[in-house]
Order: structure tokens, then C-alpha cells, then sequence
């Protein structure tokens, strides 16, 4: 039997610094920042409940008292109780952010590009122009952001990335209809992004959202 060399508070905190460590790589972090996170995760819960540690044993290190009796099953279950709670409850309340964030952020995006899709429809050139590039800036902080990291709701969804792609080639496409092309023409090749949107939400289960976010109908189309 491996001999505990981690007392009772440094055990509480690596199960509590692990499950955080655990929902910031699901619900926060993406790429290498997120695979260190789960690593930290994993070592730190893993570490807590064992109540040993390699590191400590290589440097001859212990927080626990050469007395110190082993964990009772309630200590350890309350131990457990904890790790499910941070895990769980920060799972829960890191997903609702986040989603929320998403939203909120792609809401101010699409908004310009409503915009530039109405002005185009009405050929209002330099209003559409302004809000083109507007468009552009935004869109493209947010395609950096979540073509890198996608919250937890998106996080399954193969076609995501491809989706802004599709979506950024449009936006470059367009530039030349907006600046100086057939405005109404131009409009029409906007039109295809709106679609886009739609599908991405759909699949991932956000459908009412789809439709209320992404939905635009202005008098030019009627």
C-alpha cells in the first residue's frame, strides 16, 4: 500500500484546483491551453484522492503529519462530494457563460452584417460601405476567437469551422459589389450567409435561436 504524503488540506485543494482544471478545459479553453488544462486535471484529482505524490516523494516532501491517520470513508466521500460538485456545478454554470457569451458576441457581429445586407437591398452605397467594414472587423475577431476554441454547445460540431470559412469568403467576395458593383447583385450573394447561420444553430440544437438571430427580412426582398 502506497503511504499518503499529502495531508488533509492539500488533498481538498487537488481535487478542488483538478475539477476546476477539469471544466476549464471543457467549457473554456481550446487546443494546447486545453489539453494542459485537462493534464492538471487529471494529475491534480488523481493525486487528491490517492493522497500521494510522485514530485513530493522524489524531493523527499510531505504536508501530512508522520501521525496522521489515513482518510475515513466519510472524509473521503465528502472529498468525492466535492470534486462532483465543483465538476458538475462548474460544468453547468461554464456552459450557461458561455453559450451566452457566444450568442451575445455573434449577435453584435451579425448585426452589421444585417445591416450591410439591408443597405445593399436599398443600395444606400455609403451606409453599406461603413457597415461592411464594420462587418469585416467584427467578423473577424470572432472567427479568430471560435475557429480556435468553440464552446461546449458547438464543441462536436465538424462543419463549424468550415461554416466561417464559407461565411469569410462571402464577406471577400462581396467587398467589390459593395464599394463600387450592382448593389442589388451584391445583396443576393449576401443573402447566402444568412443560411449559413441557420444550419449552424439548427444542428446544434438551437433552433428557436436560429430563427430569431438569424432570421432578416427587409422590404428589398419582398
Amino acid at each position: 500500500m502506497i503511504k499518503s504524503n499529502e495531508g488533509l488540506i492539500d488533498r481538498v485543494a487537488r481535487v478542488a484546483i483538478g475539477a476546476l482544471a477539469l471544466v476549464a478545459g471543457g467549457f473554456w479553453l481550446g487546443g494546447t491551453p486545453q489539453i494542459i488544462a485537462y493534464t492538471v486535471g487529471v494529475l491534480m484529482s488523481v493525486t487528491g484522492f490517492m493522497g500521494f505524490c510522485g514530485l513530493y516523494a522524489v524531493l523527499k516532501i510531505q504536508t501530512c503529519n508522520r501521525n496522521e491517520k489515513p482518510l475515513s470513508v466519510k472524509q473521503l466521500s465528502l472529498l468525492i462530494v466535492l470534486f462532483l460538485v465543483l465538476l458538475i456545478g462548474g460544468g453547468f454554470i461554464s456552459n450557461t457563460i458561455t453559450k451566452k457569451k457566444f450568442l451575445e458576441e455573434y449577435g453584435k457581429m451579425n448585426g452589421f452584417y444585417k445591416q450591410t445586407l439591408f443597405l445593399t437591398g436599398q443600395s444606400k452605397r455609403t451606409e453599406a460601405i461603413a457597415n461592411y467594414e464594420s462587418w469585416k472587423a467584427a467578423f473577424a475577431v470572432f472567427s479568430s476567437k471560435y475557429s480556435a476554441y468553440k464552446p461546449f454547445a458547438f464543441r462536436n460540431d465538424k462543419e463549424f469551422n468550415n461554416d466561417l470559412l464559407k461565411v469569410s469568403n462571402i464577406l471577400i467576395e462581396a467587398k467589390e459589389g459593395v464599394y463600387s458593383g450592382d448593389l442589388p447583385a451584391t445583396h443576393k450573394k449576401l443573402e447566402e450567409v444568412r443560411p449559413l447561420y441557420q444550419a449552424m444553430f439548427k444542428r446544434n440544437g438551437f433552433s428557436m435561436f436560429a430563427l430569431i438571430l438569424t432570421d432578416f427580412h427587409d422590404v428589398s426582398s419582398t
